[in-house]
């Protein structure tokens, strides 16, 4: 009897499969028009190529939320240009002829000056990097003043005297300080952000910051304070971590500060994702006179000998010790947005020229300001007088000619003297070179004396 069940319970399992199977047979096959190989891919094994448009949209680059492979591209050049042009201000290497002590203390004399305060360049070393000065100047300003022999790696400076590297921040001189290398580089790439020092250097002036921290509204406090209590330290590492070649860092301390461009940025993480400060850093250029009053120096096997710094060349520091030490990271506006920068225009506040204008007026530009020359040649076209002068920090869109008449003669290529001509015809003409080296004819006319 058990055997008879059991062969009975077997064949109602056999007939109870075969119907399942039949069953799900019939459930695919009442999909219409749907082929066996779609229950496997959604897309066809040879999908059909799409005509190609005439002329096809760029595509936005990754990481780069709306900017174009175009855009991307423009910036990219942007930031190659500013960080090449300070990196050749960093290391023209120079020898001076004569001993020169200057002050950074404006309107001093070296003995004048507190000991803390002055600079020594001294005659037969090697210097790498622009000389130090409070304010503006470019190196094409800084190599008018210098030789070098054909084939040589070294210019030599003979003649500089302390008044061209003491002037301060209201007067012309050969060299610049950590802000106004920024000036002199981003300018190259029509940088037009009011700057005259570390205390404007800040979004109140136009900057733009990198990253989301929260910016101090007292623009003139210590910079850690906001940096360290405001925001805390993974704000500002993910700050720094968003920073490109080219971007700048800044701090301020009371009445001092300094400034850096950036080279490049090595971000290490933590397991838990974090960002670890003591493993990431930022390789940046500055110029410095803490290199010079140390007298920091390093051998160069191509030239044989010790070449002292000025600048600080490829140096590199962590994320921990930017965040202590209360940099911020800063741009400008050329560096982030691709929109073409405005033309390069010089303008001339006087219209109507005689021998009486001939150094009154100011010439103005939408780009910073190098230098002005002033040349007066006579009736044969024989060159009797020039003078030039480089801008400064204060006013770097904007130069009064009567600063002709005022700059002490040891920060001026030449001299203008009217009263030493004799009588008859000359012809001036003036131009104006702005820091990404074109030069604009300004002025040029006859006059009699």
């Amino acid at each position: 009897m058990k055997r008879w069940r059991m062969i009975l319970l077997a064949a109602v399992l056999c007939l109870l499969t075969a119907c399942g199977g039949q069953s799900a047979q019939e459930s695919v096959s009442s999909v219409p028009e749907t082929p066996a190989s779609s229950v496997q891919t959604e897309l066809p094994a040879e999908p059909e190529q799409p005509a190609e448009p005439e002329q096809p949209a760029e595509p936005e680059v990754p990481g780069e939320p709306g900017l174009t492979q175009t855009e991307q591209a423009i910036l990219a050049e942007r930031r190659e240009t500013a960080e090449n042009y300070m990196r050749a201000m960093a290391t023209v290497i120079w020898r001076a002829e004569e001993d020169i002590a200057y002050t950074v203390e404006s309107g001093k004399t070296p003995e004048e000056s507190a000991e803390s305060s002055r600079l020594y360049i001294k005659a037969g070393r090697l210097y790498r990097g622009m000389p130090y000065s409070y304010g503006y100047s470019t190196l094409e300003t800084f190599l008018s003043f210098t030789e070098k022999p054909e084939g040589s790696l070294v210019y030599t400076v003979s003649g500089l005297e302390w008044q061209a590297l003491s002037r301060g921040s209201g007067g012309s001189n050969l060299g610049n300080d950590c802000s106004g290398a920024l000036v002199a580089a981003w300018s190259q790439i029509g940088a037009t952000t009011p700057m005259n020092s570390t205390k404007t250097m800040c979004e109140k002036y136009g900057f733009l910051k990198v990253g989301e921290y929260e910016s101090d509204p007292n623009e003139n406090a210590d910079t850690h304070i906001v940096t360290m209590e405001k925001n805390g330290e993974q704000v500002m590492y993910r700050a720094y971590a968003q920073l490109q070649k080219a971007d700048g860092i800044v701090r301020r301390k009371g009445s001092s500060g300094h400034a850096r461009m950036i080279v490049s940025v090595s971000v290490a993480y933590n397991a838990d994702g974090t960002i670890d400060g003591e493993k990431s850093t930022v390789t940046f250029l500055d110029q410095t006179r803490s290199y010079l009053r140390s007298e920091k120096k390093h051998y160069n096997s191509v030239l044989g000998e010790y070449v002292y710094e000025i600048y600080g060349v490829d140096k590199r520091v962590t994320f921990k010790t930017l965040c202590q030490d209360g940099y911020l990271p800063i741009t400008c506006k050329e560096l982030i947005d691709p929109s073409p920068v405005a033309e390069p225009e010089v303008t001339d506040s006087v219209t109507e020229h005689d021998r009486s204008t001939i150094l009154s007026g100011k010439i103005s530009s939408n780009w910073v300001i190098d230098t002005v020359t002033v040349i007066i040649t006579d009736s044969t076209g024989n060159e009797v007088q020039k003078a030039t002068l480089n801008a400064h920090r204060t006013s770097p869109w904007s130069f009064d000619m009567q600063k002709f008449l005022k700059e002490a003669p040891e920060v001026m290529q030449g001299s203008i003297d009217l009263q030493a001509l004799t009588p008859g015809v000359y012809h001036c003409t003036t131009v104006c070179r702005l820091g990404i080296g074109r030069e604009f004819t300004v002025r040029e006319f006859d006059f009699t004396v």
